[in-house]
């Protein structure tokens, strides 16, 4: 049975913690037992399901995701513990066909440009009334031109145009997540810009790299020279071997964080580990 007293706060604790997996059981339990008629029936407890929602977007069928863009992404782009592009991101990688991905991404996109929801204040400029999704997105790319992963244009429509001078510092964070959103769903998973994998690989001259928005990383390298020393008493390490160590150090914490991403055991997870000992012990 669901405890529908304390469901807003059981919500909030999901989400700080970006338990979707447990938010995802929580959903299913909600439809099980034909609670969804009461929880619509007072706003608190529907905002907070509409949230939880947003929270589990990689488990929600096209259909239940495009919904909550065309009506309700107000809700989703006030949660601020919650990145909506990442939530969509973590989605599509569990989507295996690059093409599918590409007719979902294009599909959620549409929903955006057709949104009625109120987000902002509505504001006049140029004779034109502002303050729904769809509104917005066509301010934006009437300014920007094509969607681009960073253009001159795109960041003067932040800084120079007149139109944010209307809207409080919250209003405009909103626009500026929506935008980001927009901007994701725009490049195809085809492209560098747009391929959601972490990919981890291994070059024929040893180097250990990943991918990160399109551009290469080398997370490590044996060819580099990292040299062995022993420091008498008084004596002070140099800046170069400093350095050198500093790099050790943040290489082990790229490639911790890099083996954190995938299950214990697997064999991604493994050839991260081994570069870490090879790290470790030179």
């Amino acid at each position: 049975m669901i405890d529908l007293n304390n469901f807003t706060k059981k919500v909030d604790e999901l989400i700080y913690y970006l338990d979707d997996i447990e938010g995802n059981k929580l959903v299913r339990e909600i439809k099980r037992s034909n609670s969804i008629g009461f929880i619509y029936g007072k706003k608190d407890l529907e905002v907070s399901y509409i949230a939880l929602q947003f929270l589990i977007m990689p488990f929600l069928s096209d259909n239940e995701v495009a919904d909550l863009f065309k009506n309700d992404l107000n809700v989703g782009l006030s949660i601020n513990e919650i990145d909506l592009t990442e939530r969509i991101k973590k989605r599509s990688v569990l989507i295996h066909n690059l093409e599918e991905r590409d007719k979902s991404k294009e599909m959620l996109k549409n929903q955006i440009n057709i949104s009625q929801t109120v987000i902002t204040k509505e504001i006049s400029v140029d004779n034109k009334k502002m303050k729904t999704v769809s509104d917005w997105i066509k301010d934006y790319l009437a300014n920007i031109g094509e969607v681009k992963a960073g253009t001159i244009k795109e960041a003067e429509y932040f800084t120079k145009r007149s139109n944010f001078k209307f809207l409080n510092e919250e209003s405009a964070k909103i626009l500026k997540k929506l935008f980001a959103l927009y901007k994701y769903l725009s490049f195809s998973s085809l492209t560098p810009e747009g391929f959601e994998d972490d990919l981890l690989l291994q070059t024929k001259d040893g180097k250990l790299i990943t991918t990160n928005k399109g551009e290469v990383v080398i997370l490590y390298d044996p060819n580099k020279e990292i040299n062995k020393f022993t420091v008498s008493q008084g004596q002070k390490i140099s800046e170069n071997v400093s350095q050198e160590y500093n790099e050790i150090n943040n290489s082990l914490s790229n490639l911790e964080s890099l083996a954190a991403k995938y299950p214990s055991g697997s064999l991604e997870r493994l050839a991260v580990e081994e570069e870490m000992k090879k790290i470790s012990n030179f």
